[in-house]
């Protein structure tokens, strides 16, 4: 049975992760507002409302917008529009075609099999969301963890501090905690345990996400491109390996003491050139990477950049 393409985040099925996040979220709420505000001070409770409160509204509007966004390339609706009034849908030049959707899509949207569409300039897609990550909803989700970043922070600080105050002036602090604690000393503290590392391992992470798409932006790729590029590298890598293994083979009651060198590719060639001291072509290998190494005839491999090409002993 094919499945009919999704239009938003909301479509169902709802994906596990995207649930879970909104539980987390939920759960972030009801503690802070429950243990963390009322166990401040007055001029405390006022700066952080500010601080989580307006960052978490932040986060909720802007992962909102990238949800509720429909990725899909425009000229897949133009395609649908064409056929239902009966005009053939011509080729474009420039332009790229589904076989999944049959019809043409602009050159950088690729098809999405878990949305069972054409994304534009498609980025990702994200289980958090249980939407694409395109061309329309990019920017939203940038910012979505850009405010997401914010408001871990301010809750794992927040919470440090409270931890902190509870072990470094208990007595003082333990009127205020009586306030809030509903009869459960331990239970307070706990909550603030949880919620204070959660904080720090999700801002930890996010942070390098937002990281990510800080190098991709430069480098002026998307997250779909750089996990192609990282996949023909290994494969190219494996490649590579597995000629110098048979290479070994092959010519090992040749060596002696001959060394073998794989001269370094200039910028922009994709082969490296196999050779002999006395300068006789032998081999070539495609590599992505400018890597210059030496097998000598007991088999060991020098080199620059040789750990990460092969690891032999």
């Amino acid at each position: 049975m094919v499945r009919s393409p999704r239009t938003h985040g909301f479509s169902l099925p709802l994906h596990p992760a995207q649930i879970f996040s909104w539980l987390i979220t939920l759960f972030n709420i009801i503690v802070v507002s429950l243990v963390y505000f009322p166990s401040m001070k007055i001029y405390s409770k006022i700066t952080f409302a500010i601080l989580f409160y307006v960052s978490e509204l932040f986060c909720i509007d802007f992962a909102f917008w990238a949800m509720v966004c429909d990725p899909t390339d425009p000229m897949v609706y133009e395609h649908r529009e064409k056929l239902m009034n009966g005009i053939k849908d011509e080729p474009k030049e420039n332009h790229a075609f589904c076989t999944i959707c049959c019809c043409t899509v602009d050159m950088k949207s690729k098809h999405c099999g878990q949305c069972n569409r054409c994304v534009d300039n498609f980025d990702h897609h994200c289980i958090w969301l249980n939407n694409c990550v395109g061309k329309r909803n990019y920017v939203y989700f940038i910012k979505l963890i850009l405010a997401f970043e914010i408001n871990m922070i301010v809750i794992f600080s927040y919470g440090f501090s409270i931890i902190v105050k509870y072990y470094r002036n208990y007595d003082d602090y333990r009127h205020d905690i009586d306030s809030v604690s509903y009869g459960s000393e331990s239970s307070f503290i706990i909550l603030t345990y949880v919620v204070t590392i959660e904080g720090i391992l999700i801002a930890a992470i996010d942070s390098c996400l937002i990281g990510l798409h800080i190098w991709l932006k430069f480098n002026h790729m998307t997250t779909f491109e750089y996990i192609l590029k990282k996949r023909n590298e290994k494969k190219e890598l494996k490649i590579a390996k597995n000629k110098v293994s048979d290479f070994k083979e092959n010519t090992s009651a040749l060596w002696d003491d001959t060394t073998i060198s794989y001269i370094e590719r200039k910028k922009g060639d994709p082969k490296l050139t196999l050779k002999e001291e006395d300068g006789k072509k032998s081999d070539e290998i495609l590599t992505n990477d400018a890597i210059q190494l030496n097998i000598n005839s007991e088999g060991v491999l020098t080199g620059r950049n040789t750990e990460r090409l092969l690891n032999i002993s």
